[in-house]
């Protein structure tokens, strides 16, 4: 998956960081005030592989956008706001 060719979308970092908190707290079943975007998403949140893969699918639906998960490495899943800055880094490119 890649992100949307022709013009990039411009992303907001908060926008962002809020949909993939809300994401997590659905696969976590908790309220997305209680997940800090410093949490580990696989720690703290608790989500495991299959979650993480479906809160990336949640996220690219709710921000039109595609991921490309080849180029996403584990330590773009720590947190939301590492996801955050890895989706604004390729929507970039």
């Amino acid at each position: 998956m890649t992100i949307n060719s022709g013009q990039a979308p411009v992303l907001d970092r908060a926008i962002v960081v809020a949909t993939i908190v809300a994401a997590a707290a659905a696969q976590a079943s908790c309220k997305p005030e209680e997940i800090g975007g410093d949490d580990r998403l696989m720690g703290e949140v608790g989500l495991d592989s299959t979650s993480i893969l479906d809160l990336l699918m949640t996220v690219e639906e709710d921000l039109d956008i595609e991921l490309d998960v080849d180029s996403l490495l584990r330590q773009d899943l720590e947190t939301p706001q590492t996801l955050a800055d890895y989706i604004i880094r390729q929507s970039g490119e």
